[in-house]
């Protein structure tokens, strides 16, 4: 199963076929791949998800492209904290 047909599954659930849900770009996908390494290696494993799912909610208004950078962003200022001496 590819990332469309898991979106047509929620679609499909939520009984809404109007829904929106639009697969990220591949920026955003690699953004976020980076975004979720860099929480997972900070915090605990688990946080990574969670994370993703809280900025996913505050960018939601941004282009595909602000929110990558937003994501690259995060991920830099997350390993940058994280592998500074406490």
């Amino acid at each position: 199963m590819d990332l469309e047909q898991c979106l047509a599954a929620v679609r499909d659930l939520s009984g809404t076929r109007h829904l929106s849900l639009a697969a990220p770009t591949a920026e955003e996908t690699t953004a976020l791949l980076d975004f979720t390494r860099a929480v997972a290696h900070a915090s605990e494993r688990k946080d990574a998800p969670l994370a993703a799912y809280a900025i996913g909610i505050a960018m939601a208004a941004l282009n595909p492209a602000e929110r990558a950078g937003m994501l690259g962003r995060a991920a830099e200022a997350i390993d940058r904290i994280a592998s500074s001496p406490e």
